[in-house]
């Protein structure tokens, strides 16, 4: 074991060695022997001086390991002499460090010397510890060589590493000498932290030796924090250790309340002296102030640890007022922007400690992050100028923070307060910065999903009134053009403007009916309830004073879908609230057998179908207007979705319900739903794609959520069959998936009519005599359109039938529709044709759209081929066509044998591709 402990010595001793500096004699022979520049002296120098601190920081952690205390307490003599002699080199990196390695070595042997038996032992480390202090409590005072920050550090590492009771006598000493240096005024701003990071430790970790002289110390540093000439980062520094001195404040209470009372004192007089100021009196201003901020933080964090914060609220409701005032005031007097931050800082730690008290001064606490917001003026005294965006932001984020501190204490005055029209936050909806603008959402979403109905009610009402101030406006500018501009309060909004203002409101209107989990204090049934309330609230506003079609809304596509995707979320909101009311007043959970509970049961699976068809009756004619021809695509594509996720919730509704009675299952289902299907089979054969598209997904879910009557099925398979022939493949495919589905049911349903078993009756869609897009075939075969042929196109068509179809039909049809001359004042029928119209007087008053050709043809070019067909034959009658087959009589029946001949063709590859399978 001596052995080992020996080997170990001589480590410490090699590593003190490579620390200490050369002699003379061998940085002479250096020297000497390299005859090179300063610069090539350099590196070797540098290289000298990190070995060297490498071999102290390994020293000082082999002294630190608690395993090596026998090899300190052996080593102490020479490693203590070795540290004196390494605190004169030249290096100050090597003496900082030494003299960090120093203290540690002391605070350990202070440890061991209090654990050790032997008298002698105890007394030769209990020396050595001695001589430390000697050195550095001198050192400390001794401001003119230097060395107090070195001191200092030695110090500070001799508390922090030693027992609490090994080095508590030595504490006071410390502390005293600190004081010291507090007290003279030649000490350097420099040495503050090193100073305060004893004066800290001693705080922390011997509280009954620092309690006496803490008011002392606070005093001291006061006076160094409020020179006029500080920076901010010793004042900072200052701060922090304020808020080291937690516990100090909470048990000196009346000395800390009466310090925030100075503070503030101090501040009414520099404000009150009615001068411009001068920069001198804001830099204390702003002293005094973080002063405050800091004293009243910490006493608050300590109270707050033992759960007494209640002490301070009822003293500090009385300061309030007297420190909101000096903050407007300073504020009005040297402008925000320099101290901005100070403010936040301020507002939201009283807010912190007063929660719902808080609710009191809001609204002058508001009125001074708005003021900060309002251009100002460059002030000659402190050169203010205007804030920043993300200053900007950062008022936003604070105000945001003052009213969620205030929780259920919160008062409905507030929301006027704080969402004026004419109002900072309200003006920035339209502020070009993102960060900005959603903070602004932020706080309008806050309140209309706040804990307290009636702050939401406030809220929703608020924005009543100023959506109906806009639309007025809207109206305004809309009669007169968008360049108009219009003054609003004493704001100028283009019309732009306005609508960017009035989807805004909408969308955060919507998050009062957001359905969400947790977090609320209230029922399920009740959330439902409340939920239900506020959307039908919602509902019954937008329809009555912004109805999507009606002026001016129009106006605005994208304000228009944005009110119809409103209105689709209200919509749904309402329907799932009143499913889940209804499941829950029905209490179809419990398991009885009795005939009472039977027809309870009967009776809440009738609701269902009966909230599904009070949904449809309530929104048929605006999703029908919606899918009209005449709507933009935007449009067409809401209502779309609308449907779709409307028959999404009516599938989450009938998932967990056992024996359900169906929509489709009603009598009155096919009267309800005819009008809306109607429309989405009209929608079918629009020019876009996308609504196309949208169009066979929408039926799709209409199916799964069993709302289509059926006794539409026959009308919707023929409206499907004849959508095989889109040009697009998707679509095409699209509604070849959905006719796998239709048509089985379809046939079903025929063959129960012509047994019999049903009534054969079909219903019928409203004006579809007057619907020449759902009968192209009649119309293209009975009625000559403006579109005509001339001889090249008759024979581009007879080519085609004589290609046997080889070319696809696709690659020439709409080019050749859109090549045929149209005549305006041509008559639609031919002479010829009089006589067989008085057979089909039933498509003789059927209105034709000019343009009908086109868009049917450019979504079904089968219709196309029908007509090129057609219109071939009439061009041969009316022409008296005669070719190589003969006259008009004859090519028709060549014709018809080679149209013949293409379909047994095709008929006869199908089969072989049968018999190859």
């Amino acid at each position: 074991m001596m052995q080992g402990l020996h080997h170990h010595q001589q480590q410490l001793a090699a590593l003190l060695t490579a620390a200490l500096p050369k002699d003379d004699s061998s940085k002479t022979a250096a020297t000497s022997s390299s005859s090179s520049s300063a610069a090539s002296v350099s590196p070797p120098s540098e290289e000298d001086e990190s070995s060297r601190l490498a071999a102290i920081t390994s020293l000082h952690r082999a002294i630190l390991y608690p395993p090596n205390s026998l090899l300190v307490t052996h080593s102490a003599s020479f490693l203590a002499q070795g540290f004196s002699q390494l605190l004169t080199d030249k290096l100050f990196s090597v003496r900082h460090a030494a003299a960090t390695a120093y203290g540690a070595l002391c605070s350990v042997l202070c440890s061991l010397s209090v654990a050790s038996n032997g008298r002698q032992n105890h007394i030769i480390l209990g020396s050595l510890v001695d001589r430390f202090i000697g050195w550095s409590l001198p050192s400390v005072r001794n401001i003119s060589n230097g060395t107090s920050e070195i001191a200092l550090e030695s110090l500070r590492e001799f508390l922090n590493v030693g027992e609490v009771g090994a080095v508590e006598r030595y504490a006071l000493p410390i502390l005293k000498a600190c004081q010291e240096l507090l007290e003279d005024e030649r000490t350097s701003m420099s040495l503050l932290p090193s100073l305060l990071g004893v004066l800290t430790l001693i705080s922390l970790k011997f509280f009954r030796c620092f309690q006496p002289h803490f008011m002392d110390i606070v005093d001291l540093l006061l006076g160094w924090a409020l020179v006029s000439d500080i920076v901010e980062s010793d004042k900072r520094v200052i701060m922090d250790s304020f808020l080291q001195f937690q516990k100090h404040w909470v048990n000196n209470m009346q000395f800390s309340l009466g310090l925030l009372s100075k503070f503030l004192g101090d501040m009414d007089v520099l404000l009150q002296d009615g001068s411009p100021g001068t920069p001198q009196q804001f830099k204390r201003l702003l002293a005094l102030l973080s002063c405050f901020c800091t004293v009243l933080q910490s006493v608050a964090s300590g109270l707050l640890e033992i759960n007494f914060l209640e002490q301070i609220r009822e003293p500090l409701s009385q300061m309030v007022p007297v420190l909101l005032g000096c903050l407007s005031m300073v504020g009005k007097k040297f402008g925000w922007s320099k101290w901005i931050e100070d403010s936040w800082r301020c507002l939201t730690l009283l807010a912190e400690i007063l929660s719902e008290r808080f609710s009191t001064f809001y609204p002058i606490a508001v009125d001074i992050l708005f003021a900060s917001l309002e251009r100002e003026h460059a002030n000659q005294v402190v050169g203010t100028q205007t804030i920043s965006s993300f200053q900007v932001y950062g008022v936003l984020k604070t105000n945001l923070q003052l009213l969620s501190l205030q929780k259920l204490g919160l008062m409905p005055s507030s929301v006027n307060k704080t969402l004026q029209f004419d109002g900072p936050i309200s003006r920035l909806r339209l502020h070009p910065n993102h960060l900005v603008t959603g903070s602004v959402a932020a706080t309008y979403i806050f309140l209309l999903q706040h804990g307290k109905n009636d702050v939401v009610e406030k809220t929703m009402d608020s924005l009543f009134e100023e959506l109906q101030l806009l639309k007025c406006k809207l109206e305004k500018i809309s009669g007169k053009g968008d360049a108009l501009e219009l003054a609003v309060a004493s704001n100028v909004y283009s019309k732009s403007e306005l609508v960017v203002l009035i989807k805004f409101n909408w969308e955060v209107l919507l998050s009062c009916v957001a359905l969400r989990e947790g977090g609320s204090s209230i029922g399920r049934a009740e959330m439902d309830a409340l939920y239900l309330s506020r959307a039908q609230k919602l509902a019954v506003f937008l329809t009555d004073k912004f109805a999507p079609f009606n002026l001016p809304i129009p106006s605005s596509v994208d304000l228009q879908v944005t009110l119809l995707r409103t209105l689709e979320r209200l919509a749904a909101v309402e329907f799932i609230s009143k499913c889940s009311t209804r499941k829950q007043n029905s209490g179809t959970s419990c398991p009885e057998t009795s005939s009472a509970k039977y027809m309870e049961v009967e009776n809440v699976r009738d609701l269902y179908p009966a909230m599904v068809f009070g949904h449809l009756r309530r929104y048929t004619a605006l999703l029908t207007k919606a899918l009209d021809v005449s709507s933009p695509l935007a449009v067409k594509v809401e209502a779309l979705k609308w449907i779709h996720k409307f028959c999404e919730n009516v599938i989450d509704v009938y998932r967990n319900i056992k024996n359900p009675l169906y929509p489709c299952q009603a009598v009155a289902c096919w009267k309800i739903i005819q009008d809306l299907l109607f429309s989405i089979v009209t929608a079918a054969s629009d020019r876009e794609p996308e609504v196309r598209s949208l169009v066979a997904t929408v039926l799709e879910m209409l199916l799964k959520a069993k709302i289509i009557h059926l006794m539409h099925f026959p009308i919707l398979a023929e409206m499907i069959l004849e959508k095989l022939g889109d040009p697009e493949k998707d679509i095409k495919n699209a509604y070849l998936k959905l006719l796998c589905h239709v048509l089985p049911m379809t046939i079903y349903i025929c063959g129960l009519c012509d047994c019999g078993a049903v009534n054969t009756w079909w219903p019928q869609f409203p004006a579809l005599a007057n619907r020449s897009s759902l009968h192209w075939k009649q119309v293209f075969a009975l009625k000559q359109l403006p579109q005509q042929l001339h001889s090249q196109q008759l024979i581009s068509i007879l080519s085609y039938i004589s290609q046997r179809w080889k070319v696809p039909l696709s690659s020439w049809i709409q080019r050749l529709i859109y090549t045929c001359r149209s005549k305006k004042h041509h008559s639609l029928t031919q002479p010829e044709e009089a006589e067989s119209f008085d057979a089909n007087g039933l498509w003789w008053d059927i209105r034709v759209e000019e343009d009908i050709l086109e868009r049917i043809c450019s979504v079904n070019r089968l219709a196309g081929a029908w007509w090129a067909i057609h219109e071939a034959a009439r061009f041969c009658i009316t022409t008296r066509l005669r070719t190589n087959l003969g006259g008009p009589t004859q090519t028709f029946a060549a014709l018809e044998r080679m149209l013949l001949d293409v379909f047994l063709m095709c008929y006869g590859l199908r089969q072989n591709r049968m018999m190859d399978l």
